[in-house]
């Protein structure tokens, strides 16, 4: 059984006011900073049982998750994202995911939500999600799998340079590593829908 507990979630947006208006601005040549993170712990058990031996284990594990999205808006609402993500397990090799993204932000007159989507590829060196006992799969020691990244959620606006993201957020990774047989081959993929607050 494999149980995963966040102690803390952070996604907060800090974006270059429109102060003219106390608006947040989402126009041409206006920055945004998005930071998310987490801090949590893993728990996997297992037991097995037969007439002729029985065995129970247990491991915690212990993760931080950090995430650096910056935001530069290249028409009104239109902004091209980068985003570092990084994820250390205890005991375990990091995990990186590089994306390009590529968001449109729509803005509502006297409205203290925005909507948004984008979309972006990059690439990782994991399977940046909980697949096997370990909480990530991490495939390779080089940045060669491919990530396809999609989104859509509201920004609320707290303050004219702070807001509130929430969002679902849809990951695809895939990877074909190289073989040594001629002729062979075989690829993986997994997929990961998450909503995410903060």
């Amino acid at each position: 059984m494999k149980s995963m507990i966040s102690v803390l979630l952070v996604s907060l947006v800090l974006l270059t006011p429109d102060f003219s208006s106390g608006q947040p601005a989402f126009h041409q040549g206006s920055w945004e900073l998005n930071f998310t993170g987490s801090l949590g712990s893993i728990n996997t058990s297992s037991d097995y049982s037969s007439p002729y031996y029985s065995n129970t284990e247990s491991k915690d594990y212990t993760y931080f998750q950090i995430g650096i999205i910056p935001g530069y808006y290249l028409t009104q609402g239109l902004a091209f994202q980068p985003e570092i993500n990084i994820f250390a397990l205890e005991k375990s090799n990091p995990a990186f995911v590089l994306l390009a993204n590529v968001a449109y932000t729509f803005t509502i007159e006297k409205s203290m939500f925005y909507p948004f989507g984008y979309v972006g590829y990059g690439v990782s060196n994991a399977f940046q999600i909980p697949v096997n006992n370990i909480g990530i799969s991490r495939m390779t020691n080089d940045l060669e799998i491919g990530v396809l990244n999609l989104g859509a959620g509201v920004k609320t606006k707290l303050t004219k340079s702070v807001l509130l993201r929430t969002e679902i957020n849809y990951r695809k990774y895939s990877y074909s590593p190289d073989e040594d047989m001629p002729g062979a081959t075989y690829s993986m993929s997994l997929s990961s829908i998450a909503l995410v607050f903060g």
